[in-house]
């Protein structure tokens, strides 16, 4: 992070790349960033730029990756082989290492396999869609499922414009001052789209998306919504 001038201008660029729901409110966010910090040295940030397409979230949120970046999967691996094997290691080592690698990888898999199928996760809620879910999703993904629907009860949903083709809500906390997501209700399809696109990008119903379902008095998540 050396060409940042000044640590505390860092926040304003993880705001940016991390809170901006479309490409629109990062491009001001980014730009006022690098306004109010003005780093000694910008060649960086507009060679980090002109690559956005490829990380920015805003970016790339609209494709299904299971909530997880290339650049992630890369560093991910790299941490867990650096474990293991260095440059310093030599061809047989090296080889010898990195079959142990592989080998605790493939116990760890196993490990989690074992559990989805003779560990049930905790009920917390005793609601009909979360006892509905926790036999389709792993333990991992039926976690983060129903910490979306425990959250999604501290919506309120609101419509503010509606045609003959769509429905659009505003879904807000009850605290006055929290963020605005925007749903939108297909109505020739059925199919709803939020504007955190987190079942887009991980395959997981979003907070908002579940608290739509909690007013219309849908107990079952629909099929469409099941990845």
């Amino acid at each position: 992070m050396g060409y940042f001038a000044h640590h505390n201008y860092c926040t304003l660029f993880k705001t940016a790349i991390w809170e901006s729901e479309t490409i629109e409110e990062f491009e001001k966010s980014w730009y006022e960033a690098l306004e109010i910090s003005q780093p000694s040295s910008k060649e960086w940030f507009e060679e980090m730029y002109k690559l956005r397409g490829t990380w920015i979230p805003a970016y790339v949120k609209q494709y299904f990756s299971a909530g997880m970046s290339s650049s992630q999967r890369q560093e991910s691996m790299h941490a867990f082989f650096k474990r293991y094997c260095s440059k310093s290691n030599s061809l047989m080592d090296f080889v010898t290492r990195f079959n142990r690698a592989l080998a605790h990888l493939r116990h760890e898999e196993l490990v989690a396999d074992h559990g989805d199928l003779n560990e049930k996760p905790n009920i917390k809620l005793g609601m009909p869609m979360e006892n509905q879910m926790v036999g389709m999703y792993t333990k991992k993904y039926f976690y983060k499922f129903q910490k979306e629907l425990l959250e999604s009860n501290s919506y309120m949903v609101n419509v503010t414009g509606e045609d003959e083709n769509c429905c659009i809500y505003k879904i807000q906390k009850f605290d006055a001052n929290s963020r605005v997501r925007t749903l939108v209700h297909d109505k020739i399809s059925n199919l709803l789209k939020c504007s955190c696109r987190l079942f887009d990008f991980e395959g997981i119903s979003c907070k908002h998306m579940l608290a739509f379902f909690r007013v219309k008095q849908i107990m079952q998540l629909p099929k469409e919504y099941i990845m």
